[in-house]
């Protein structure tokens, strides 16, 4: 799907990590689910980045190391 041949281009260009950020309110947890099932994890967050009580998450899968 357009998600492998995303990670291939990246790789092809000798990227190392694909990132993605996203809110953590209620409506964004469709986003969530989906990175986590394509191998992201979350990497940081930032309390009230957008505005009160809607923090910044990013998610993060890096693509130079096997497995």
């Amino acid at each position: 799907g357009i998600e492998q041949a995303v990670e291939q281009a990246v790789r092809a260009a000798a990227g190392r990590w694909l990132l993605a950020e996203t809110s953590s309110l209620p409506a964004y947890e469709p986003a969530r689910r989906f990175y986590l099932k394509q191998g992201y994890t979350l990497l940081s967050t930032i309390a009230d980045y957008y505005r009160l009580h809607d923090d910044r998450l990013t998610f993060g899968k890096r693509l130079d190391i096997p497995g």
